[in-house]
């Protein structure tokens, strides 16, 4: 984890590990804050399930190998300018907002994540035939850093005492960490074209 070579890759690894735990906890709070019930939750959670997969279908024709990273950078500023959106405000039309956005630009990012991941793994590698330890590298990689997060949490939200304060500032913080692991892809994917 701690090698040279592997630092950039640790920056897009740090990035994918807090916002997948700041993902799945903020979301899931957010929308039980602003919908009030777990029924409301599941009904909403639905329709914006079949309307992604439409999406997803329909967006998997115009990302290509040249405008991976470019696709992966505006997804990922366009999703995290909406979570700073919804932490702001934490209303229904904010959360609607959200989701339309998030439903169109999530897979955009999740296809050029996903391909990263597998560049990240190449580059933290030591040769083509230790596939799987650098898997279990990537994945404890990925859980230091979701613990990190996770205890980082948990002292933030010590000193808020409001629901709303600390949805927000969790908000906040997956904004950030989407944006890390932007930066840290990008610049992994620029050394590993050098």
């Amino acid at each position: 984890m701690f090698e040279k070579r592997n630092q950039i890759a640790q920056l897009y690894i740090a990035g994918n590990g807090i916002s997948h735990i700041l993902h799945n906890l903020f979301i899931p709070l957010t929308l039980i804050y602003i919908l009030g019930t777990e029924l409301r939750v599941g009904i909403y959670a639905t329709v914006v399930g079949c309307f992604t997969v439409f999406l997803v279908l329909m967006l998997g024709h115009y990302r290509n190998k040249e405008n991976r990273i470019f696709l992966f950078g505006l997804s990922v500023v366009g999703i995290s300018i909406l979570t700073v959106m919804l932490g702001s405000y934490l209303t229904l039309l904010a959360l609607i907002i959200f989701t339309i956005g998030n439903a169109i630009l999530s897979p955009i990012m999740d296809v050029s994540d996903h391909v990263v991941a597998l560049q990240t793994m190449e580059s933290i590698g030591r040769s083509n035939k230790d596939f799987y330890a650098t898997m279990i590298l990537r994945d404890f990689s990925l859980w230091v850093w979701r613990m990190v997060a996770g205890v980082l949490l948990l002292v933030v939200s010590y000193f808020y005492t409001s629901t709303s304060n600390t949805i927000t500032v969790g908000l906040y913080f997956l904004a950030a960490s989407l944006l890390l692991s932007f930066v840290g892809a990008k610049i992994l994917v620029e050394k590993m074209k050098a």
